[in-house]
């Protein structure tokens, strides 16, 4: 078998040394954070505090449509100094399209000098509206995101797939029960790792935002998707929560590295099992697009991880067929 695979490996991996270089390459991945929060003054002098650590900003519509406007712009045109861009927060174009003055919305914007129109789907947006929308405000050379109203219906995907090809630059995913009660939340507040597996797997790290608000589930998210992933808060303070957690997270792929020196086995095993330890949850035919390995290799290897006790898995509700892999990294 191993001779068999030989051609396929060398295109990609050959020595376990290699592996383990693609270890360190996952260090300097991008991650973007992004905040939710006021623009008054005490944020302003934390937020030049932090700036090393604040990639965007999302302000709420109370501050765009009822501060004075010149004021405005001042505290905006300060956040634009140390940050990648500023964004509406998705209920201003939200309670715009209600009172039927979106497109003046829009202009009112752009003025203040925004780098970013926030999105979100609501009962009060038809579909075909917030796509105009999407296509209207990337006309204006500005970024936009759309924040997720509901993942567990089945045409979730088509829908990420929608905004994104209309040109959704992100799409934001709330884990917050206060906000959206309803979204890949169970009854018993666990994420539904399978619903949120198959937006990353759809449109890639990159363009998913998971919005955190306790730290379990900031610490649950790193792990399972990698310290890269995009995260948002409701808060400037807690950024230090969100970098201390990334750190932790960083510290994992050391045991990743460990592991992979010590793990008894061929280095299909070890390639698989580090796939899924850096880029999160697959199936096998994702597996074995990744690594390039055959579907039956893949398999062998998955087998043998898990009687080892690095990896674990888990079915669709919807698809009992269709099993998910996650590697499991243990404190060393």
């Amino acid at each position: 078998m191993e001779k068999e695979e030989s051609g396929k490996r060398s295109e990609n991996v050959e020595t376990l040394s290699e592996i383990l270089g693609l270890v360190s390459l996952r260090e300097i991945a991008e991650a973007n954070n992004f905040v939710y929060d006021r623009c008054d003054m005490p944020t302003m002098t934390f937020a030049r505090f932090f700036q090393n650590y604040i990639d965007y900003i999302i302000i709420p519509w109370t501050e765009l449509m009822l501060m004075n406007k010149t004021e405005l712009k001042k505290r905006i045109n300060y956040f634009k100094n140390f940050v990648k861009g500023i964004f509406s927060a998705g209920e201003t174009i939200e309670k715009a399209v209600i009172r039927r003055v979106e497109i003046k919305t829009i202009k009112y914007l752009v003025d203040l000098g925004l780098t970013g129109i926030g999105l979100r789907e609501s009962p009060f947006i038809p579909r075909d509206r917030l796509l105009y929308l999407i296509r209207l405000i990337k006309t204006l050379k500005l970024k936009t995101f759309v924040k997720m109203f509901n993942v567990y219906p089945e045409d979730v995907i088509s829908r990420v797939k929608e905004y994104i090809a209309a040109g959704a630059d992100y799409i934001i995913v709330p884990l917050v029960p206060y906000e959206y009660p309803n979204i890949a939340l169970d009854e018993r507040s666990n994420i539904k790792w399978e619903v949120l597996y198959d937006i990353v797997d759809e449109i890639g790290h990159q363009k998913v935002v998971f919005q955190v608000g306790d730290k379990a589930k900031m610490m649950e998210i790193f792990y399972v998707f990698g310290r890269y992933i995009n995260v948002l808060t409701d808060k400037f303070s807690k950024i230090i929560d969100v970098e201390l957690l990334r750190t932790r997270a960083s510290r994992m792929l050391e045991n990743i590295s460990f592991i992979l020196r010590s793990l008894e086995g061929t280095v299909s095993m070890k390639f698989v099992y580090f796939v899924l330890a850096t880029e999160g949850p697959m199936d096998v035919r994702r597996i074995s697009e990744k690594t390039r390995l055959p579907l039956k290799t893949v398999q062998d290897s998955l087998r043998n991880l898990r009687k080892l006790g690095y990896v674990k898995s888990i079915s669709k509700p919807q698809n009992k067929r269709r099993v998910i892999w996650i590697a499991i990294v243990p404190e060393i």
